[in-house]
């Protein structure tokens, strides 16, 4: 089993006034993440955020490094195409993943937490275009997640709920 890396990359808003949050870590020093096995990114060749149908591809680089500076992503690529973009003199924390993939946090930005169970055909028919009017009428939508979430016990909706907060970078609620 290859062994697993996190890396937390953020930013911090400059409204946060917590003495104990450590944000201003990633405000100051650049982060060199090296020997990813393999580092995935969402990004299309052009260097534009994959949407829609493009989400199917993820680009997928082997033996990748990625650099961050100020909290968001500076430079993707191999180890020997972001080395040139660091700055000479400059304080870098260098992150070794140990050949593990490396790939983008979830960041939920409209969650819906609680409900009893997914929709992934749904989401494969919005993925394909489907009108939601089309879902609806073919017994989805969310009057199939309130009937759901009405069959089951609040306990178990309550645990089922909570295991989805794992794994996340990020929620708004």
């Amino acid at each position: 089993m290859r062994p697993a890396a996190v890396v937390c990359i953020f930013r911090c808003s400059t409204e946060d006034h917590n003495p104990n949050h450590r944000g201003d870590v990633l405000q100051t020093r650049d982060v060199l993440v090296k020997n990813c096995g393999q580092l995935l990114t969402l990004a299309r060749p052009d260097g534009t955020p994959r949407v829609g149908a493009d989400l199917r591809d993820l680009a997928i680089i082997e033996n990748g490094a990625l650099l961050c500076r100020g909290g968001r992503i500076l430079a993707t690529g191999r180890l020997d195409e972001v080395e040139p973009v660091l700055d000479d003199g400059t304080d870098v924390e260098v992150v070794d993943a140990g050949g593990a993939v490396v790939m983008p946090g979830f960041v939920d930005c409209h969650t819906h937490t609680v409900f009893a169970q997914y929709r992934l055909d749904e989401y494969e028919w919005r993925v394909a275009g489907t009108p939601y009017e089309d879902i609806a009428s073919r017994g989805g939508g969310i009057a199939k997640s309130v009937s759901h979430v009405r069959e089951m016990e609040e306990d178990s909706l309550f645990a089922v709920s909570r295991r989805r907060l794992q794994g996340l970078s990020l929620i708004h609620i």
